[in-house]
């Protein structure tokens, strides 16, 4: 009797839970579209393992799609019923396909939001034509299909729901008049979108910038950043940082998509950090008294604009030399006070962080002097640049440590380079001025503290614009600290060369060459003089009057270094002197000194 009444009571429960529906859940939908990026492509040659792993996010992520070649031809869909994450049907090259769903899915939970679905309606290529209602492009009137039918699902299911999003992936296939509308054809899609999908009147769209290289792609991503910056419903974020990560120069390799992703989501929760206003005119003036105004001046120690007051990303890089070229920051170089004697530095990771300043606002230079302070770090990946044109069609010099020696370069519009090896290996974590300068014809000198090191030719030509970071065509990034980049236009004469080398090692305190007291690379009679001119007088331990070793005084001590190291005049006089004959020459330098001083009385 009691096993019977407890049967009557398991199926009375039974039933009653079988007849109450479950909670209903209010869902919201992110919708996904571009062309192949926004697919998202396998075909990797590289890659062993194509698929994106697996997540605790994927089982719990509602998810809808329906792909297609174009307007004709269908790719593949999940049968019009609403699964979970997964890669969906592929089509050669690519044994499948998936994109940024996975990263944006996978972000979204682990910040805590589990109550969505991502709806993901794109095709593989295509302008933006095709995304246009008033051209009757195919993929508007298909993306309205997929969502309507996807969110028919929830419907049925008793489930409610809101269009949260809209992830747009796009723009590599814009011809030249699509990427010229591409930013006005965007606000029109968004704004018909809003109108036209179910409860999506409060939609936010989310823009991931293209990063393959092209002429109509920099449009296209000029014209979707400034949507981003002017609009209130559309945010954008650049993917210039990843172009390393395009394994044929247009699709995005396995750990980009999930990156990608990982940013639409983090757009969506948290914003677009806002960048500050760009900084107005600086009154700048010559490096040195009397000397030439730069072209444009870059210092770490009062130029960088960082987002906040309380963060050290770099948003912008001040241009001190009162010409307004200042630059834009991409990725997220940091400003630090880890530099020399701990003074500040922008710190560039290696994956892409870079300033630039856009053409329009540089200007057309004639190729000229370049002056930086900076280290490389040690790095396993061997390929760095410092700084080149901002424009495809003209670039300037970078640095390269191949693993073995350190190499310098340039290259013209074709992409061509040329390397040499410099005669210094600069080792990591070493603190360098280094120049740069190109006059005429094909010559190029580099010199390292002031020692000329590669003259030649390097393939440079104007620079139309400035990138200080990152190689516009390869996506070579630099790894390491900047302190300070001067840019003059044409060449300087030689003592100002050689004055501004002596400000910058003595501003941010780089050791020359023992002896080498007017920073000119030899140690030779000049700097006999200059110890001659300051002898036995004290010193704020200044290696520029002679205190080569720091001990306050210009004395003997100080001549004997300067024998030690002497590498003759820049005839090639390489004589070394003793140091007892050294200190004669002193006393000889002196007396010449003394007797010009009476003549002039």
């Amino acid at each position: 009797m009691r096993h019977a009444i407890l049967l009557a009571l398991w199926i009375a429960t039974a039933g009653a839970l079988l007849t109450t529906p479950l909670q209903a859940a209010h869902v919201k939908v992110y919708v996904l579209t571009g062309q192949s990026n926004s697919l998202g492509t396998t075909a990797d040659p590289e890659e062993t393992d194509y698929t994106p792993g697996t997540d605790p996010a994927d089982a719990i992520t509602r998810f809808f799609w329906s792909n297609v070649w174009n307007e004709t031809t269908p790719i593949g869909d999940s049968s019009g019923l609403i699964t979970t994450l997964q890669q969906q049907q592929g089509g050669a090259p690519s044994p499948t396909f998936w994109g940024p769903e996975f990263g944006f899915a996978r972000k979204m939970y682990d910040e805590g939001v589990t109550d969505i679905m991502v709806v993901k309606a794109s095709r593989g290529g295509g302008g933006n034509t095709y995304w246009s209602k008033s051209d009757g492009g195919h993929m508007y009137q298909h993306v309205l299909d997929t969502v309507a039918t996807a969110t028919a699902e929830l419907t049925n299911a008793g489930d409610t729901f809101e269009i949260s999003g809209l992830l747009y992936l796009q723009g590599e296939s814009d011809d030249t008049y699509e990427a010229s509308v591409s930013g006005v054809r965007l606000a029109a899609l968004v704004d018909n979108l809003r109108a036209d999908l179910p409860n999506a009147t409060n939609m936010h769209t989310v823009v991931g910038g293209i990063a393959a290289a092209g002429s109509n792609r920099d449009v296209v991503r000029s014209q979707q950043s400034d949507l981003g910056a002017t609009s209130p419903i559309v945010d954008y974020f650049s993917n210039l940082d990843l172009a390393g990560g395009l394994y044929d120069g247009l699709h995005f390799d396995k750990p980009s998509k999930l990156i990608v992703g990982e940013r639409y989501a983090e757009a969506f929760l948290y914003g677009i950090p806002e960048r500050p206003p760009r900084p107005g005119h600086v009154d700048g003036g010559p490096v040195i008294d009397g000397g030439t105004t730069p072209y444009a001046w870059y210092r770490a120690d009062g130029g960088v604009v960082t987002y906040s007051a309380g963060s050290d990303q770099a948003a912008c890089w001040r241009d001190e030399s009162g010409n307004d070229r200042h630059l834009e920051a991409s990725g997220d170089p940091q400003l630090v006070h880890g530099g020399i004697d701990a003074r500040p530095s922008v710190t560039f990771d290696g994956i892409g962080d870079f300033f630039d300043s856009p053409p329009a606002e540089w200007g057309v230079a004639d190729a000229g002097t370049v002056f930086s302070v900076w280290k490389r770090t040690a790095s396993l990946d061997p390929r760095t640049v410092l700084y080149d044109s901002a424009a495809l069609g003209e670039r300037q010099y970078f640095f390269d440590w191949d693993g073995e020696q350190f190499l310098v370069g340039g290259s013209v519009a074709d992409g061509a380079n040329h390397l040499a090896v410099l005669n210094d290996t600069i080792g990591a974590e070493e603190w360098v001025v280094v120049s740069v300068t190109h006059t005429t014809g094909s010559t190029d000198t580099v010199r390292i503290n002031g020692e000329v090191v590669y003259t030649g030719d390097l393939l440079s030509d104007g620079m139309n614009g400035l990138r200080i970071g990152e190689y516009v065509k390869l996506g070579y990034a630099w790894e390491g600290d900047v302190s300070e980049l001067i840019v003059f236009e044409g060449d300087l004469p030689a003592d100002e060369h050689q004055a501004i080398t002596c400000e910058l090692m003595l501003r941010w305190g780089v050791t020359p060459s023992p002896g080498d007291a007017n920073a000119d690379g030899q140690v030779n009679a000049a700097d006999a003089r200059i110890l001659a001119e300051h002898w036995l007088t004290p010193t704020d331990a200044a290696w520029t009057v002679g205190d080569y070793n720091t001990d306050g005084l210009v004395d003997d001590l100080d001549a004997s270094i300067l024998a030690s190291n002497w590498t003759g005049s820049s005839e090639g006089n390489a004589q070394v002197p003793e140091p007892s004959a050294l200190v004669a020459l002193v006393g000889l330098a002196l007396c010449t000194l003394d007797l010009q001083q009476r003549n002039r009385k």
